[in-house]
Protein backbone atom coordinates (compact mmCIF):
# COMPACT_ATOMS: atom_id res chain seq x y z
CA UNK A 1 0.00 0.00 0.00
CA UNK A 2 1.35 3.76 -0.40
CA UNK A 3 1.95 5.87 2.24
CA UNK A 4 -1.33 7.83 2.77
CA UNK A 5 -1.46 11.79 1.54
CA UNK A 6 -4.90 12.38 3.62
CA UNK A 7 -2.29 11.76 7.16
CA UNK A 8 -0.22 13.74 9.06
CA UNK A 9 2.71 11.58 9.40
CA UNK A 10 3.09 7.86 7.67
CA UNK A 11 5.64 5.98 9.36
CA UNK A 12 7.22 2.60 9.84
CA UNK A 13 10.30 0.81 11.09
CA UNK A 14 12.85 -2.17 10.50
CA UNK A 15 14.76 -3.97 13.51
CA UNK A 16 18.12 -5.32 12.50
CA UNK A 17 17.44 -9.31 13.14
CA UNK A 18 20.65 -10.34 11.63
CA UNK A 19 23.07 -8.26 9.29
CA UNK A 20 23.91 -11.57 7.50
CA UNK A 21 27.47 -11.04 5.59
CA UNK A 22 28.09 -7.94 5.09
CA UNK A 23 25.29 -5.94 6.65
CA UNK A 24 24.16 -3.79 3.57
CA UNK A 25 20.57 -2.89 4.43
CA UNK A 26 18.44 0.10 4.03
CA UNK A 27 15.34 1.38 4.14
CA UNK A 28 13.12 4.43 2.67
CA UNK A 29 10.46 5.28 0.67
CA UNK A 30 10.08 4.69 -3.67
CA UNK A 31 7.42 5.22 -6.30
CA UNK A 32 6.18 2.57 -8.25
CA UNK A 33 8.48 2.30 -11.13
CA UNK A 34 11.43 1.50 -8.24
CA UNK A 35 13.36 -0.98 -9.79
CA UNK A 36 12.93 -3.86 -6.88
CA UNK A 37 16.35 -5.25 -7.21
CA UNK A 38 18.27 -2.25 -5.94
CA UNK A 39 18.35 -0.88 -3.06
CA UNK A 40 15.89 2.43 -2.05
CA UNK A 41 18.20 5.77 -3.03
CA UNK A 42 19.94 3.94 -5.95
CA UNK A 43 17.16 4.74 -8.41
CA UNK A 44 15.67 8.03 -9.75
CA UNK A 45 12.24 7.67 -8.50
CA UNK A 46 13.42 6.04 -4.25
CA UNK A 47 14.79 7.42 -1.28
CA UNK A 48 17.21 5.52 1.43
CA UNK A 49 19.02 5.54 4.40
CA UNK A 50 21.83 3.24 4.49
CA UNK A 51 23.33 0.63 7.33
CA UNK A 52 26.78 0.10 6.14
CA UNK A 53 28.29 4.05 5.29
CA UNK A 54 24.85 6.03 7.21
CA UNK A 55 24.32 8.28 4.07
CA UNK A 56 20.87 9.29 2.35
CA UNK A 57 20.45 8.16 -1.24
CA UNK A 58 18.26 9.98 -4.31
CA UNK A 59 19.38 9.01 -7.76
CA UNK A 60 22.75 7.80 -6.86
CA UNK A 61 25.17 5.36 -5.80
CA UNK A 62 27.66 7.69 -4.01
CA UNK A 63 25.01 9.64 -1.23
CA UNK A 64 25.21 12.12 0.63
CA UNK A 65 26.09 12.53 4.43
CA UNK A 66 23.27 12.06 7.08
CA UNK A 67 23.72 9.97 10.25
CA UNK A 68 25.28 7.09 12.27
CA UNK A 69 25.84 4.12 10.58
CA UNK A 70 23.37 0.93 12.14
CA UNK A 71 23.17 -2.95 12.45
CA UNK A 72 22.75 -5.65 14.57
CA UNK A 73 20.00 -5.22 17.01
CA UNK A 74 19.28 -1.43 16.29
CA UNK A 75 16.22 -0.03 14.83
CA UNK A 76 15.71 2.73 12.11
CA UNK A 77 12.52 4.64 11.15
CA UNK A 78 11.61 6.04 7.96
CA UNK A 79 8.57 9.01 7.90
CA UNK A 80 7.06 10.70 5.36
CA UNK A 81 4.93 13.78 6.89
CA UNK A 82 2.62 14.78 4.08
CA UNK A 83 1.91 18.41 3.96
CA UNK A 84 5.81 19.32 3.00
CA UNK A 85 6.21 16.02 1.40
CA UNK A 86 9.07 15.38 3.46
CA UNK A 87 11.27 11.91 4.39
CA UNK A 88 12.82 11.17 7.57
CA UNK A 89 14.64 8.95 9.37
CA UNK A 90 14.83 7.67 12.90
CA UNK A 91 17.71 5.50 14.82
CA UNK A 92 16.60 3.83 18.13
CA UNK A 93 14.12 6.06 18.64
CA UNK A 94 15.95 9.57 17.93
CA UNK A 95 14.78 11.60 15.35
CA UNK A 96 18.03 12.28 12.74
CA UNK A 97 16.43 14.82 10.72
CA UNK A 98 14.52 15.55 7.78
CA UNK A 99 15.92 14.12 4.29
CA UNK A 100 14.29 15.18 1.43
CA UNK A 101 11.69 17.94 1.25
CA UNK A 102 8.66 18.21 -1.51
CA UNK A 103 8.85 14.64 -2.95
CA UNK A 104 6.83 13.11 -5.31
CA UNK A 105 3.84 10.63 -4.69
CA UNK A 106 2.56 8.25 -4.08
CA UNK A 107 5.30 6.04 -2.12
CA UNK A 108 5.30 3.20 -1.06
CA UNK A 109 8.03 1.60 2.14
CA UNK A 110 10.86 -0.30 0.77
CA UNK A 111 13.78 -2.11 2.29
CA UNK A 112 17.08 -3.62 0.67
CA UNK A 113 18.90 -6.50 1.68
CA UNK A 114 22.20 -7.72 -0.33
CA UNK A 115 23.73 -10.84 1.40
CA UNK A 116 22.63 -14.17 2.56
CA UNK A 117 21.38 -14.04 6.31
CA UNK A 118 20.04 -10.47 6.22
CA UNK A 119 17.18 -10.22 8.44
CA UNK A 120 15.03 -7.41 8.81
CA UNK A 121 11.67 -6.94 11.17
CA UNK A 122 9.56 -4.58 10.55
CA UNK A 123 6.95 -2.92 12.05
CA UNK A 124 3.95 -1.15 10.60
CA UNK A 125 1.93 -0.45 13.74
CA UNK A 126 1.14 -3.29 15.34
CA UNK A 127 4.07 -3.21 17.93
CA UNK A 128 4.48 0.01 19.25
CA UNK A 129 7.34 1.99 17.52
CA UNK A 130 11.03 2.68 19.51
CA UNK A 131 10.20 6.57 18.01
Amino acid sequence: RPCPTKCVVYYFEATVVDTGERGALSIGLAQPSFQRTRHPGWEPHSYGYHASDGRKYHDSERGESYGPTWGQGETVGCGFEAASRAIFWTRNGQFLGVGFYGVPVPLYPVVGLHSAGERLKINFGQEPFAY
